[in-house]
Order: C-alpha cells, then sequence, then structure tokens
C-alpha cells in the first residue's frame, strides 16, 4: 500500500498537482478493539508518521484526527513530551 501511495504521489506531481491531502478521520476507534489489534494499529500510524517525517511521501499532507481521550489517554497515542 506504501508503494501504490508513493508511485500515486509521482502521478499527481507529474500531472502538475501539489500533492494529496490524507485524512485519517476518527482514528480514537482504535482504543475500542482488542489490545493487540490497538497496537499493531498504532504502531501502523507511527510508521506513517515517521515515514511522512523522513521525507519518504514528498506531496503527502496528512490529517490525523480524534478525540482529546486519543491523544492524551491512556489507550490511546503517547507523545513524547
Amino acid at each position: 500500500a506504501l508503494s501504490f501511495l508513493q508511485g500515486l504521489l509521482v502521478v499527481l506531481r507529474d500531472s502538475g498537482h501539489a500533492g494529496l491531502v490524507l485524512v485519517l478521520d476518527e482514528v480514537e476507534t482504535l482504543q475500542r478493539v482488542r489490545s493487540d489489534v490497538r497496537d499493531k494499529g498504532l504502531n501502523a500510524l507511527r510508521q506513517l508518521i515517521d515515514e511522512v517525517d523522513a521525507g519518504r511521501f514528498p506531496g503527502l499532507f496528512l490529517v490525523i484526527t480524534g478525540t482529546p481521550a486519543f491523544y492524551d489517554g491512556p489507550q490511546g497515542v503517547h507523545w513524547p513530551k
């Protein structure tokens, strides 16, 4: 899927578009699944953020929405402070 995303970004850039906005909405639903599935989903999200931060996906704009509990709660993401 990530290789496809890279290819799509190349096609968009070559077509004259500035990039792609990817919205991941209601990611807090990860909090309501089994812990092993939740951990796997949060890890995949972290890896995607790391890849975007490293510049692997130029032209990709990532928007992640979630409740405050997702960002600050015990079952949500754990951002370094």
